[in-house]
């Protein structure tokens, strides 16, 4: 057989499909039991032919020469690709872990600082308790819920990072009224006390330890004061956070926009795949 002239095996599926083709140079017919066919032809079948019997499920396996077997198979390879199932756009995003937001971080001391500042200052049945406790709750857990539904809704994560930021506001202005009511001295930014406050704020593990002994030991008035310094910095952290938000949504749109998009840049695949 001279060289240009390969020899190429055929298994279709069916013996219908291959009745369907117009094969020429045919070598060998073998029936198989499982009911597919293997032709052995001693030519090189066009384009469509390879196309069908691979999308069916068949195989093309090319004997010899070398140089044409590459040739084929490179064919056979872009026609596999072209018909695999593609792999569904992904509009779900995949949501960050809320326990690695500085704003989470601060909320939770935040919070857990309230519970011990309205045990150790204020009197069993003052309302003022719950209200505290409830605005702080309301931070820690509104991040925690915007961070888990970021993933399906941007305006969702949006409006409950707006909750949590309204929370630690209420919070912030109850401690501002306890100094006030209480006549005692609140601390200018600049003041030696809140400086230190914030450089602890700025420590890489920061947590609840970083303040324990402030919060147990210290007077009302200080431990008041430090809260607000946490609050400060909460609350500026969480603008940051609303802001980056907001620029996220009017570039990618909400969960609607981007499964319109999914669908129209999946339509224009298979149009091209056809």
């Amino acid at each position: 057989m001279p060289a240009e002239y390969p020899t190429v095996v055929l298994r279709f599926a069916n013996i219908a499909m291959f009745h369907k083709q117009q094969l020429c140079g045919i070598e060998h017919i073998t029936e198989n039991t499982d009911g597919s066919l293997t032709v052995t032809v001693s030519n090189t079948p066009d384009q469509q032919i390879i196309d069908l019997v691979l999308c069916s499920g068949g195989a093309v396996q090319i004997i010899c020469p070398h140089d044409l077997i590459k040739k084929v198979i490179k064919q056979a390879e872009n026609v596999i690709k072209a018909n695999m199932p593609q792999e569904p756009i992904r509009k779900i995003i995949k949501n960050g872990s809320y326990k690695n937001l500085l704003s989470y971080k601060k909320s939770r001391i935040i919070y857990h600082a309230t519970v011990l500042f309205t045990r150790r200052f204020l009197y069993r049945g003052d309302r003022t308790i719950d209200q505290m406790i409830q605005a702080a709750r309301s931070g820690k857990q509104n991040i925690v819920e915007g961070a888990k539904a970021s993933g399906v809704s941007t305006e969702t994560e949006l409006r409950l990072t707006g909750v949590a930021r309204a929370s630690l506001e209420e919070l912030l202005e109850d401690y501002n009224d306890y100094l006030f009511v209480n006549d005692l001295p609140q601390w200018d930014k600049d003041d030696k006390a809140a400086r230190k406050i914030r450089l602890l704020g700025k420590s890489k593990n920061e947590s609840y330890e970083t303040y324990r002994q402030y919060f147990e030991e210290r007077s009302a008035g200080t431990f008041a004061n430090i809260m607000i310094c946490l609050l400060h910095q909460c609350n500026y952290l969480l603008d940051r956070q609303i802001s980056s938000q907001e620029a996220n949504f009017l570039k990618n749109g909400g969960l609607k926009e981007r499964m319109y998009n999914a669908r129209i840049e999946g339509k224009r695949k298979n149009k091209q795949a056809e």
